[in-house]
């Protein structure tokens, strides 16, 4: 680390990583910030490599919850993030500067952002996994500091400013090949401090971290960044090469660090929100020679490249079916189940819902949810808006070319021996959906098909 490309195996020797951790207390304007979140980590890593971080570190993350008391260096990395964020976030927040980053980029004469950028990534790394480590062995005891109202923030507590940063920063910051890896440790980082429901004693109803993101932000702010995260999924962005898996045909293939490490806590939790009977299948597998090779041509090698969409598609379906009382409605189901057609201007709708409406594009989410339906969290997230969301579910049903949908479907129950029950169940539901209307009813029937593989 510090200002140089670093391996695991000098991590035992790093002095800024061993100052970082140390009893010595460091101030958030120190020249130290600078050199220590220069460091890069090769990419991508195996699943072994993404292990051997937890072990390689585990000696440094153990000296670090016996000092962070009395240094609280955690909390300043924080404020450093934060500003750092901040930064970045000034720098996009026209349309047309955010162009000429790319231009310049493209010239090679923006290297101060970029390395603002990947500083700012660093330090979410970093926090991340100190994150991570003390949530699984404390839960949140070792974070309760971080939930006290700060003095100089309007009362807000230095978490809720980190979440807070971390929404904002996913809305302002495009997605372009030098932000790409930022933008996923963000949503591995939100999905890490979410996975205090897998560790806590306690409800996570009344989790502190729960509470910051279902009762302390901005409902704009929510809002909107439900929406960027349907963005993510309906784009599908492909992954820079650096973090994309190598072809499934590869016995020994495996996918990016990033995605590795994000995976894992993003799989857990979708084990919850499913009562652990779903099995996310875009989860990374390897292929056998009895199952035959994978080309990069086919559909699943693509999915399997689009990792920011499969994080946000799990980051929406866990904090849209997190369990909220009746007197704190769940405000990104609320966002999910409401959102409208860009291309349409719906009547009737509800006065009494608290957030604002936005919109997105109904025919570009209709074709994702089409090549992605055979996976447990797109078949979630299309039962949740057929089953919520009228605009939505009249829009499905009025199409003509309904059987791209419907095939998908039908096919996840014709190898139901290769599906989860989860699965199956959600897809006959999707059915018994559709099939309560007349319209579609009478349609379906007539719509002529081409000879089927299955």
């Amino acid at each position: 680390m510090g200002a140089q490309y670093s391996s695991l195996n000098n991590l035992k020797s790093n002095e800024y990583l061993s100052r970082f951790v140390s009893e010595e207390s460091i101030s958030v304007n120190d020249p130290f910030w600078n050199q220590f979140l220069s460091f890069r980590l090769q990419s991508p890593f195996t699943t072994a490599h993404s292990k051997l971080i937890d072990e390689t570190c585990s000696i440094y993350l153990q000296q670090f919850e016996a000092n962070n008391p009395k240094t609280n260096n955690y909390g300043t990395l924080i404020e450093v993030f934060i500003r750092l964020a901040s930064a970045i976030r000034d720098d996009c927040d026209e349309y047309i500067i955010s162009k000429l980053i790319i231009y310049l980029l493209k010239q090679n004469s923006f290297c101060f952002s970029n390395i603002v950028i990947w500083q700012t990534y660093s330090a979410l790394f970093i926090l991340r996994c100190v994150t991570k480590y003390f949530i699984e062995i404390d839960s949140e005891q070792n974070l309760h500091p971080y939930f006290l109202p700060q003095e100089n923030s309007d009362r807000l507590s230095l978490m809720s400013l980190f979440v807070d940063t971390l929404f904002r920063t996913t809305i302002a910051i495009p997605v372009e090949t030098y932000t790409y890896a930022l933008h996923l440790e963000v949503l591995n980082t939100l999905l890490s401090l979410l996975s205090i429901q897998m560790c806590a004693k306690e409800a996570a109803l009344i989790s502190s971290i729960y509470s910051i993101f279902m009762h302390r932000l901005d409902p704009l702010l929510i809002s909107e960044f439900t929406r960027t995260l349907l963005e993510h999924f309906i784009k599908q962005t492909d992954c820079p090469s650096a973090l994309a898996v190598v072809p499934l045909n590869d016995v020994n293939g495996d996918s990016g660090t990033l995605y590795k490490i994000g995976q894992s806590v993003a799989s857990g939790l979708w084990s919850v929100v499913t009562l652990g009977m779903g099995a996310s299948t875009t989860t990374p597998t390897t292929t056998t020679a009895s199952e035959g090779t994978v080309s990069p041509t086919d559909p699943a090698y693509d999915l399997r490249n689009h990792h920011l969409a499969n994080q946000s598609i799990h980051l929406i379906l866990i904090l849209s079916n997190h369990f909220t009382n009746d007197a704190h409605r769940n405000p990104y189901r609320l966002a999910l189940l409401h959102f409208t057609d860009t291309q349409d201007s719906p009547t009737n709708l509800p006065d009494s819902e608290p957030l604002p409406w936005f919109s997105v594009d109904y025919r570009r989410l209709y074709d994702v949810l089409c090549q992605t339906v055979h996976t447990d969290q797109s078949t979630l997230l299309l039962y949740m808006l057929l089953h919520r969301n009228q605009h939505f579910k009249a829009y499905v049903i009025s199409r003509t070319n309904i059987d791209q949908i419907v095939l998908p479907v039908l096919r996840v129950i014709y190898a139901a021996t290769e599906r989860n029950s989860h699965h199956i169940y959600m897809s006959l539901i999707i059915l018994l959906i559709l099939s309560e209307d007349d319209y579609f009813n009478k349609t379906i029937h007539d719509i002529k098909l081409k000879k089927l593989t299955w």
